[in-house]
């Protein structure tokens, strides 16, 4: 969960799933569900994009038990 100070952020575009095999020559692989369809992206270049906007978001993020605060106090706010 992104607490709302943080803004804008790298995935607004939306959700986006990166899929990773256990063979060690096997790159990893992105699927996104649009309303198009799905969208596999199977590019080392744009897959290795999409884990650095994983990463990105991860840092901003809140901890679980901090998504858990915040919900309480959203919940208890309506």
């Amino acid at each position: 969960m992104l607490p709302f100070h943080v803004g804008a952020h790298p995935c607004l575009t939306g959700p986006f799933n990166i899929v990773s095999f256990a063979e060690v020559e096997a790159a990893d692989v992105v699927y996104m569900d649009t309303v198009g369809g799905t969208v596999w992206v199977e590019s080392a270049e744009e897959s290795a994009q999409h884990s650095t906007r994983f990463d990105r978001i991860a840092k901003v993020s809140l901890a679980a038990s901090d998504s858990a605060i915040l919900v309480d106090s959203i919940r208890k706010g309506l």
